[in-house]
């Protein structure tokens, strides 16, 4: 019998979200997150020259050796909890595939998150089923609710990421 668990963050940022509307928190200078701008990231090449290339050739490639550190470290983790089979080489390419076009986006890196799969896995998500919902999701926001994020604390969501990183210690 499989235990049934409630997504505790969505939980959390859905209570902060109605307190704030409820007691309109944000007239009472409680710190808010943002104006995020509304739509998808325009696609761009980002200008670069040879010089700063090389510049940040180092950085880069000690960037990539965590992400792919990390990433495969969380990829066989979650894969050994649930007897599922790994391709490095798969998640790897899929990992370079992302990375690109978050660079196309001025995006951060893509990485096998840690914090991110740790909060799937509490809320009971087992597959990437859960990654695609949750870009479904963040597309719907981004297209037509970036004004709902800005009646939410700040300080929810920094709860929210001290309860993962709790979990994860």
């Amino acid at each position: 019998a499989s235990k049934r668990k409630m997504p505790g963050a969505l939980l959390g940022l859905t209570t902060a979200l109605w307190l704030s509307l409820v007691f309109n928190l944000k007239g009472l200078g409680v710190r808010m997150i943002p104006q995020v701008e509304a739509g998808f990231p325009h696609l761009s090449l980002p200008p670069l020259s040879l010089i700063e290339a090389a510049a940040l050739f180092t950085s880069a490639l000690s960037i990539a050796v965590v992400i792919m550190a990390q990433s495969l470290a969380v990829i066989r983790s979650s894969a050994s909890k649930y007897d599922e089979p790994v391709n490095d080489n798969h998640d790897l390419m899929a990992l370079g595939f992302a990375n690109i076009a978050s660079s196309l986006t001025q995006g951060f890196a893509i990485n096998g998150s840690p914090p991110r799969t740790s909060v799937a896995e509490n809320a009971g998500g087992r597959s990437q089923m859960v990654n695609i919902f949750m870009a479904a999701i963040i597309a719907m926001i981004l297209l037509f609710a970036t004004n709902i994020l800005t009646l939410i604390p700040e300080a929810a969501l920094a709860a929210i990421i001290c309860s993962v990183g709790l979990h994860l210690i």
